[in-house]
């Protein structure tokens, strides 16, 4: 599976764009990438505002690279993999430049991670969400405590249980996870970038210690993250949710 990062510059916005080939799902090296690319750019001191958005049109991020959570067979692969998607979501609470999301297309299960951690979400009417894990024989743990920052329980406990179907960008919208809607998607770029643009002329102080503020009830998550990483990797390997990657394996 291929995989890039992009950063660029352009008056104090600092942008980063992530792919991969396979639906922009995100392994646990591309998971790195991003989370260091994130702190290059919050220590960068020409920057002022981070956005960030995917490559391709249809799809924002497939979620968990599910090729290749079907090859981890020990426990500490499988902690190690579900760890990084807890590591960037610590890299998020603990930036100090608000992240502006750039959201195009559908959004699956850990993108929807990086959807509820960013601070502004701008999403084309087209990007429905779907939080799969329960279809697979997990469970979102991992990102369910920032999904739920966002949308709070009862949302979360329907967009859990219902692992099979999509919800609307207006669902997503209603509930909190998108701040903005827009269409036609010719307008997700410019609507951004106007946003950004104004948030990169603001104190760099201010924003610092408002994002603080935003995020002042996280402070338990290292040791939270940690422990739903343990516990979705040993699910990862019960038999019945191994029997289900093999079959998706063989279907690829």
């Amino acid at each position: 599976m291929s995989e890039i990062i992009n950063i660029h510059i352009n008056q104090k916005v600092g942008c980063l764009e992530f792919g991969s080939s396979k639906a922009n799902a995100l392994t646990q090296t591309l998971l790195g990438k991003i989370s260091e690319a994130l702190l290059a750019l919050d220590q960068n001191p020409e920057v002022h505002v981070i956005l960030m958005k995917s490559y391709g049109e249809k799809i924002f991020c497939a979620g968990a690279s599910l090729m290749e959570l079907a090859q981890i067979t020990t426990l500490r692969d499988a902690i190690d993999f579900f760890q990084s998607f807890a590591d960037l979501l610590n890299r998020f609470r603990e930036l100090t430049k608000f992240i502006v999301l750039q959201v195009q297309g559908k959004v699956l299960g850990g993108g929807l991670g990086i959807v509820a951690a960013s601070d502004y979400v701008i999403a084309c009417q087209s990007a429905s969400i779907k939080l799969s894990e329960l279809s697979i024989g997990i469970g979102p743990y991992v990102i369910a405590p920032a999904i739920q920052r966002k949308i709070g329980l009862s949302a979360l406990n329907q967009l859990s249980i219902e692992a099979h179907q999509y919800k609307s960008a207006k669902w997503a919208s209603d509930k909190g996870l998108y701040h903005v809607l827009v269409e036609p998607p010719e307008l997700l770029e410019t609507k951004s970038i106007e946003l950004t643009k104004k948030l990169a002329t603001y104190s760099p102080q201010a924003t610092k210690s408002l994002r603080k503020l935003h995020w002042n009830d996280t402070q338990n998550w290292n040791s939270l993250l940690q422990s739903h990483a343990e516990m979705t990797a040993r699910l990862a390997l019960e038999e019945p949710t191994q029997k289900i990657l093999k079959s998706w394996k063989k279907s690829e």
